[in-house]
């Protein structure tokens, strides 16, 4: 059986192993994303591989070698944005073939059946959806990987108190 003090030294360590985790620290190799450096240009790769402080980048065109203290910030890909595209013009055309139909009815005082309403509208909105999806999947999604602001910092901070009778650990997060 555990007594505290073993339990403090367990928790102790399962702590200081997650205040260890690397935040900021740059990746050794990634596929697909793109890179922004010091002098402002951005650079989207296929490949990136880290070798003696020095990054090698594989674009559509050529090769590159950066230097890591030239890096501000790298990013993966992570797909598109076809889903949120397709959503907001799907919702877009959705409303607007509601209310034209809604107008078109009432400005003409010719009172159309709701089956070809029901068209009128599935029709413009399936066409908005697919416009947005076509627009979307162009649109790349990225999700940062490292930060050059954030490699100063601990995004963890471990504070251990011992008192004459009892123990305490302190564990925050930055975000």
């Amino acid at each position: 059986m555990m007594n505290m003090r073993d339990n403090f030294i367990v928790m102790a360590l399962i702590i200081s192993g997650l205040s260890l985790t690397a935040w900021g620290q740059l990746p050794q190799s990634l596929e697909k994303g793109r890179i922004s450096k010091s002098d402002g240009r951005q650079i989207e790769f296929q490949s990136l591989t880290l070798v003696d402080g020095v990054y090698n980048l594989k674009t559509k065109k050529d090769q590159q070698e950066i230097t890591a203290a030239d890096v501000l910030r790298i990013e993966k890909q992570t797909g598109n944005e076809a889903l949120l595209w397709g959503a907001a013009l799907g919702g877009a055309a959705f409303l607007g073939s509601i209310l034209g139909v809604n107008q078109a009815e009432s400005t003409s005082g010719i009172e159309a059946d709701s089956d070809s309403k029901t068209a009128i509208v599935a029709g413009l909105t399936g066409l908005g959806v697919a416009i947005g999806i076509l627009v979307g999947s162009k649109q790349k999604k990225y999700e940062t990987v490292y930060n050059a602001s954030d490699s100063d910092q601990s995004r963890w901070h471990l504070d251990l108190q011992s008192l004459p009778h009892s123990t305490g650990i302190s564990l925050s997060y930055t975000f």
